[in-house]
């Protein structure tokens, strides 16, 4: 019987022809306070932290771009008179910025928060694709709110607010 050993070179080949994905089925991966499972993502302790950039609009109206989107905090000052901003289309918010964080399922979303730090009020409006959770979304001066997109079909997101 040989050695039950296997040696550095032996596992560098092994590790390099491993596929880039690994399946693991119904087991959990734990880390810490942290546990990802086939019924989702568990945070035990401590709270998930997000980095997020300011987006700038201002002008009276602008786009809410999924560039804008993916930075995650974006302050508006309208001064001019109420404003509107025009969301992206389903398609752009769907493709993700630059390929990062697509939509890939239905259901699955992307949020960005909106500060209105203007002194008019402002209107949001749909765009192709784009469905308004509610008949209008509009956002006081000086307020702000959570805009939540959701993958509703393979061309289609439904638009949420939360707050104002």
């Amino acid at each position: 019987m040989g050695s039950r050993r296997i040696g550095l070179g032996r596992i560098e080949v092994l590790v390099e022809q491993l596929k880039r994905a690994i399946d693991f089925g119904t087991s959990a991966l734990t880390a810490a306070s942290l546990a990802i499972t086939t019924s989702g993502l568990l945070v035990s302790a401590g709270r998930i932290r997000e980095s997020m950039e300011v987006a700038n609009i201002d002008t009276q109206s602008g786009t809410l771009t999924v560039e804008r989107i993916h930075k995650g905090l974006v302050v508006h000052t309208s001064q001019t008179g109420a404003g509107t901003i025009t969301s992206d289309t389903a398609a752009n918010i769907i493709a993700g910025h630059g390929g990062l964080a697509p939509l890939t399922a239905d259901n699955q979303t992307i949020s960005c928060f909106y500060v209105n730090d203007g002194n008019q009020n402002v209107t949001f409006a749909d765009a192709t694709g784009v469905t308004l959770a509610t008949t209008t979304i509009t956002v006081p001066a000086n307020g702000s709110c959570r805009i939540i997109y959701q993958r509703t079909g393979a061309a289609a997101v439904k638009m949420f607010m939360i707050g104002e």
